[in-house]
């Protein structure tokens, strides 16, 4: 089918302080699904995403959220609240030796499904419905 998508970071001005900041942010979606990957951003430039999301009147643009930087503890309050997904995927490797994702990071995401790699391996989205591994 027909799928639509916008990056939405970097947006023409120069990334934050380092390497993750240039992480391309991507916005996918379908008359029935919707996900956003937030790549690897730090907390500063997921709050500059959120700023701009929030100025342009966007909430909640996603069912589905990646969440950035396999789930480290540098994760932007602001931008979680903003976000409010039905589902919040992780990419993280199972033992990893950060400890990913971090509990901190994972509660900002109350409401959300939370659907990890280490956990659930390969995860398929669908339109009609979801099950938690």
């Amino acid at each position: 089918g027909e799928v639509v998508w916008r990056v939405l970071w970097p947006d023409g001005a120069p990334p934050g302080g380092g390497p993750n900041d240039a992480s391309v942010v991507v916005w996918l979606g379908t008359p029935s699904v919707s996900v956003l990957a937030l790549g690897d951003l730090e907390t500063e430039t997921q709050d500059a995403l959120a700023r701009d999301l929030a100025a342009r009147g966007v909430r909640s643009p996603a069912r589905f959220v990646v969440m950035a930087h396999h789930g480290s503890a540098r994760q932007s309050a602001a931008l979680a609240a903003l976000l409010d997904p039905e589902v919040l995927l992780v990419g993280v490797g199972e033992d990893n030796d950060y400890g990913h994702p971090a509990p901190s990071a994972l509660a900002l995401y109350p409401r959300a499904t939370v659907l990890r790699t280490d956990e659930c391996g390969p995860v398929a989205l669908t339109p009609t419905h979801h099950t938690p591994c």
